[in-house]
Formats: C-alpha cells, structure tokens, sequence
C-alpha cells in the first residue's frame, strides 16, 4: 500500500513585533510577541505547533538567537536582554528577524524584520 503524502500549505499570514523600539538604560531588554494564522481547513490542533526563531543581529553579527515553542492558541514570546554595550559594537539600531520554522502542516515563514534602537 502506498502511503498518502499531504502537502504543507502555507502560513496565511505570521506577525512579530518588538517592543519597547528604543531602549535607554541597561539591560536592553526586548520583547518579541506574535502570531501565526491558519489557512482555512488546517485546525489549532495540527497547525499550533512548531518553533520560532527571534534573531537579533547589529549588522551583520547575531547577537542572539532565541527559539520558541508556538503556544496552543498559535502565539509566541519571545525576551532578550543585553548588558554589555560593547556586544553592539557601536551600532545604535539592531535588527529583529522572527521566523517560524513550519511543522508537519505548514510550510516556513518569515514575518517582516523590524529595527530597535538602543540609546547609552
């Protein structure tokens, strides 16, 4: 017997947004919250699974790369914080990429890169 093979479809949409967008006093710290959308047919059950990776980078240097477990109701947070300025090497803006990585039902998607600044 030949086993049916189910095609992954895609995420109908996965949104990241980082708060505070400016930090002034050590730690920086940052908090990344967001959510992924079902497409239709595809049940939390099945769909609410999987990680997510939040990468801070300042140019082209990861800073830190954080992954999560999607809750049941397809949320996930993420919090970093830096206490050495000299980690940002000079940089005052860091970049915030958050991907999720797919599971058996949904393909991979990135949500938009969103820019954090940190003030000394």
């Amino acid at each position: 017997a030949v086993a049916a093979v189910a095609r992954r479809g895609a995420p109908r949409r996965f949104t990241a947004g980082t708060t505070p967008t400016t930090d002034t006093r050590r730690p920086f710290r940052f908090t990344t919250t967001g959510a992924l959308l079902l497409p239709a047919g595809t049940t939390r059950t099945t769909g609410c699974r999987g990680r997510v990776a939040v990468r801070v980078k300042a140019g082209t240097r990861t800073l830190s790369l954080r992954r999560v477990f999607l809750r049941r109701d397809c949320t996930f947070t993420s919090t970093v914080a830096f206490g050495q300025v000299r980690r940002f090497e000079g940089r005052r803006s860091l970049a915030v990429q958050v991907r999720f990585e797919g599971n058996d039902v949904l393909l991979p998607r990135a949500a938009a890169t969103r820019t954090v600044a940190v003030r000394r």
